[in-house]
């Protein structure tokens, strides 16, 4: 789930996930805003997880489109959640879907 909701967060600070990109994953920035080098170490993030054989979709855990929408009503049940950014019900759903 993690790069699904880095890519859902990115824009709230994109210099952060550009420190991590740089940082961990080696990614160049020249000629890139930090929107785009943020993106690219997500998607390094995601490649590095699946080379290592770890799930990276939620079907892999045998969780499909039927099962989302009842999650994303489980985690907005006491309203909008989250640290980093708020997500209500359609903004975990979205999420979610993507994450399918």
């Amino acid at each position: 789930m993690f790069p699904h909701w880095m890519r859902k967060s990115v824009d709230v600070n994109p210099a952060r996930g550009a420190q991590l990109a740089v940082r961990v994953f080696g990614v160049d920035g020249a000629d890139k805003t930090d929107r785009e080098i943020a993106l690219e170490g997500i998607d390094r993030l995601a490649s590095f997880w699946a080379d290592l054989g770890a799930p990276t979709r939620l079907a892999d855990y045998e969780i499909g489109t039927d099962q989302i929408e009842q999650m994303a009503g489980i985690a907005a049940a006491n309203g909008p959640f989250g640290n980093y950014f708020k997500m209500d019900e359609a903004t975990a759903y979205d999420l979610l879907k993507k994450a399918l």
